[in-house]
């Protein structure tokens, strides 16, 4: 039962706003969030039944820390008078839902079949709700694409990592695997391309960009079969090529995504810039220990009406958080949160890395490489931490740690007292 719900929790990902879209509710109830406490419950429920222990790794504990260390900050400060209580609160709440939804995803079998399928089914989803939004004429050519997303940039986000998995498919594919696989593929790679680039975000689009190469240093191998499969992306370039060209060509005057995206420089990022600056300020100011979580974001009109020079008048307007994940956790969780968070990113890489240079290992663990690039990057633009993609993605790729933690207790219990064949056998981890 709990793969199946984790499964249904997948697919909701992506319709984030449905209520929002169809009936123009406002509720915090998201079809995600009523399908994972659901999850939760009966996830919890078992493993007190079972009496299985979870054994968190270092990745877990840095989670439970922003959790935790982000309310205990805010908690400080508001003794002081200077933080809101009520938004910590409220943000610590979402996020322990999201941390809670990542450990269920990760702890519950680390089979790296298991993954792609739930990779896979992401894709699928995503192509679907934006077919849908479209279908429903929720979504416009003319307008910026968001679907059932909260925003167009967190389905930009969501649209990376599926051409991601697909490049990663088709990068890694199988020798002999059909001329209509990849056609197919190709098809599904241009209508995410194309939606990409209607979402208007300059950020995703970019961030997938430098992820792509990511693909290419994943893994060793022979220049013969690195230019096979080269040759196996022809299809995916081609035909993403055609469409792309073809309904740029159509809609460059109407769409306001498209006339977005041609401005550049300052007057391109001049909101996020000051945003930026003023969040530094709120930093310096809290002598980077930490506002605690949830504080930047009340006290972001307060900071950039105190800048010397504001680009973007209406940043001074709305309460906003900071559009970058380590500006987010700087604020929130000073200086030594974002030094854990630097080290998790790093730990994470070099543990990629060495999976997706294993001998035999398919497209999976190849593919964890640019999701995590492109995770950084589109960090840079937008908030990830308050994404339930971003913790789906962070549950898949530390996933095979568990694994590692659960091999390396058997060769000690091995060496220490031994165990029968039967029992070893029953005890490995299927990666």
């Amino acid at each position: 039962m709990i793969q199946r719900l984790i499964a249904l929790y997948v697919v909701s990902l992506p319709f984030e706003y449905l209520w929002v879209r169809l009936f123009g509710s406002t509720t915090e109830l998201k079809p995600y969030r009523i399908i994972g406490m659901l999850l939760a419950v009966v996830w919890v429920l078992e493993q007190l039944s079972s009496r299985r222990r979870i054994r968190l790794d270092a990745y877990d504990w840095i989670l439970l820390y922003f959790l935790i260390g982000g309310l205990a900050l805010a908690g400080f400060w508001s003794v002081v008078g200077t933080a809101s209580l009520s938004a910590a609160l409220h943000d610590s709440l979402l996020a322990g839902f999201a941390i809670l939804a990542y450990l269920v995803v990760k702890h519950s079998g680390t089979d790296a079949r298991r993954l792609e399928r739930l990779l896979d089914l992401f894709v699928f989803s995503v192509v679907a709700s934006i077919l849908l939004a479209y279908a429903m004429g929720l979504s416009s050519l003319s307008d910026r694409l968001t679907a059932f997303s909260k925003n167009p940039n967190g389905l930009s986000f969501a649209l990376g990592a599926s051409m991601h998995v697909l490049l990663a498919k088709t990068f890694f594919a199988a020798r002999r695997e059909r001329a209509s696989s990849y056609l197919v593929r190709s098809l599904v790679f241009a209508i995410l391309a194309t939606a990409l680039l209607f979402t208007g975000s300059r950020g995703g689009a970019v961030a997938f960009a430098f992820s792509v190469p990511l693909h290419f240093v994943a893994r060793r191998s022979s220049s013969g079969r690195r230019s096979s499969r080269l040759a196996a992306l022809a299809p995916l370039a081609l035909i993403g090529g055609l469409v792309i060209g073809v309904t740029v060509t159509r809609y460059e005057d109407q769409s306001a995504a498209l006339t977005r995206l041609d401005r550049s420089g300052l007057a391109a990022t001049s909101g996020r810039y000051d945003i930026w600056r003023s969040a530094w300020s709120a930093s310096v100011d809290n002598m980077f220990i930490g506002m605690g979580t949830g504080q930047y974001r009340v006290k972001n009109r307060q900071y950039v009406s105190q800048l010397e020079r504001v680009f973007d008048k209406r940043m001074a307007q709305h309460d906003v958080g900071t559009h970058n994940d380590l500006l987010e956790i700087l604020t929130s969780y000073g200086l030594f949160g974002l030094v854990l968070y630097l080290l998790m990113l790093v730990s994470l890489l070099r543990r990629l890395r060495r999976l997706a240079r294993s001998e035999d290992v398919g497209w999976f663990y190849p593919a964890l490489m640019p999701l995590l690039g492109l995770m950084v990057l589109a960090g840079v633009t937008q908030n990830l931490l308050r994404s339930p993609v971003f913790f789906f993605l962070l549950a898949i790729m530390t996933a095979p740690t568990v694994s590692q933690m659960a091999a390396a207790r058997l060769q000690r219990t091995v060496w220490s007292g031994g165990l029968s064949p039967a029992e070893i056998a029953r005890r490995v981890p299927r990666t």
